[in-house]
C-alpha cells in the first residue's frame, strides 16, 4: 500500500512517500481542470503511468519521470479523438431547494462563451450509488457536439461525496430528495441564462433512466421529451423478481430494501414512485431503449412502461436491441443507441441547427 484515493468530481491522493504527493499535486495543477489519475508507478515510485481526462482535453495517457521531471503523452484512450475534438467539461455547483450545495459536471459546445442559452439534456446517473466525475463522457460528448449543454447532476444518493451525501438519498426516489436534486439542477441552468426552458429533455440510463421518467411523471411541466436506456420503471416488480432470482436471504434483496423499502411492508409507498405507475401524467414523449440480453435490469421493465404509456394513450417510441446488454458493451449497440437518441432529440429539441452549433 502506498496511499489513498479518494473520488468526487475531481481524484485526489494521500501517500506515505511526500514527495510523491507533491509530485502528484503538481501534476493536477499542470493540468488545471481536468482529472488526473495515478494508474501505474515503478517500483521506487520514480516513473508515473497517469490518466488526463475533462477540461478541454483528449483523454489520455502520459508518462512523468519524478527524477527528471519529464512529462510525455504516450497514448490517447480514443483512436481519433485529440484535444480538437473534445467539448469542454467542468465542476459546477448549485443549491438544492433545502439549501444544500449539489456538485455538478457540466459539457457544453466549443466556443460557447455562457452568453445564450442552448436547448439542454439533463443526464442523472445510473447506479444510484455511483457518480459521474469531471472527465470524457460518451453520451455527453456527442450531445454537446451538436450543440447542447449537458447537465450531469450528482444528486444525493451517490457515492463519491461522502457518507452524509450517500445515506441522504435512502427511501428518497421519484418524489423525495434525489428527484428534487435533478429538477433543482435544471432550475438552476435556467436561472443563469445557460438553459433555454422552452428546450429541455431528461436522458438516462438504468436509475437514470429512472429518474427521466419520473421528471416525466412527477414534473411533466419540465421536459420536452424523455428518454430512458434500460431503465428501472415499476419498483414493486423488480424487487419482487430480485427476491425471485436471488432469494429472501440474498444481499441484493437486502441492499434494495435499504435503498428504497420492503416490497411487502410499503407495497403502495413503492407504487407511488412507480413511473409506470402514472402514464397518464406524461405530456412530453418518450424512448425507451433497452437490450434484450440485459441481466441487470430485465427487458421487461421496459415493456411494461410502453405498455402503461400505450394505454394512457402517450406517444412512446420502443427500441429494443436485440444484441444488446445492460453496459451497451459493443460499438454497434452504443452507436444504435446514440442514433436513437440523437434522432429523437433533435426531432424534439430543434435539432444542433436551432442550438447554435458554433
Amino acid at each position: 500500500m502506498v496511499g489513498v484515493e479518494y473520488s468526487g468530481l475531481y481524484p485526489s491522493y494521500e501517500f506515505y512517500d511526500l514527495g510523491l504527493g507533491s509530485t502528484m499535486v503538481n501534476l493536477t495543477e499542470y493540468f488545471r481542470g481536468a482529472s488526473v489519475s495515478l494508474e501505474s508507478f515503478s517500483r521506487d515510485l520514480n516513473d508515473l503511468i497517469i490518466h488526463v481526462s475533462g477540461a478541454n482535453r483528449a483523454p489520455s495517457f502520459y508518462q512523468y519521470d519524478r527524477r527528471t521531471r519529464s512529462l510525455e503523452r504516450i497514448a490517447l484512450e480514443y483512436d481519433g479523438i485529440t484535444d480538437e475534438n473534445v467539448m469542454p467539461t467542468v465542476e459546477v455547483t448549485y443549491p438544492a431547494r433545502d439549501g444544500e450545495k449539489i456538485p455538478g459536471v457540466l459539457t457544453y459546445p466549443r466556443g460557447w462563451n455562457f452568453d445564450r442559452r442552448l436547448p439542454t439534456l439533463i443526464m442523472p446517473h445510473g447506479g444510484p450509488e455511483a457518480h459521474d466525475s469531471v472527465r470524457f463522457d460518451w453520451m455527453a460528448q456527442f450531445f454537446a457536439s451538436r450543440g447542447y449543454l449537458i447537465l450531469q447532476p450528482s444528486f444525493r444518493g451517490l457515492d463519491g461525496f461522502g457518507a452524509k451525501h450517500k445515506l441522504a438519498g435512502r427511501g428518497e426516489w421519484g418524489r423525495g430528495v434525489m428527484q428534487h436534486d435533478v429538477t433543482d439542477g435544471l432550475n438552476a441552468m435556467i436561472k443563469t441564462g445557460w438553459a433555454d426552458a422552452d428546450r429541455v429533455c431528461i436522458v438516462g440510463a438504468s436509475y437514470g433512466g429512472y429518474a427521466a421518467l419520473a421528471g416525466g411523471a412527477f414534473t411533466p411541466e419540465k421536459y420536452k421529451c424523455i428518454a430512458a436506456v434500460a431503465p428501472v420503471t415499476d419498483l414493486v416488480k423488480m424487487t419482487f423478481d430480485e427476491r425471485r432470482d436471488s432469494g429472501s436471504d440474498s444481499w441484493v434483496v437486502t441492499y434494495w430494501k435499504l435503498l428504497i423499502g420492503d416490497p411487502r411492508s410499503e407495497k403502495e409507498r413503492l407504487r407511488s414512485i412507480s413511473p409506470s405507475q402514472f402514464a397518464d401524467n406524461f405530456t412530453a414523449p418518450v424512448l425507451l431503449i433497452h437490450g434484450k440480453d440485459d441481466t441487470v435490469v430485465p427487458i421487461s421493465q421496459s415493456s411494461v412502461m410502453a405498455r402503461a404509456l400505450k394505454r394512457a394513450d402517450k406517444p412512446v417510441e420502443f427500441v429494443r436491441q436485440n444484441n444488446g446488454d445492460y453496459w451497451l458493451s459493443t460499438s454497434e449497440t452504443r452507436l444504435e443507441t446514440l442514433s436513437a437518441l440523437s434522432t429523437f432529440i433533435d426531432t424534439h429539441l430543434g435539432g444542433s441547427k436551432a442550438a447554435g452549433t458554433p
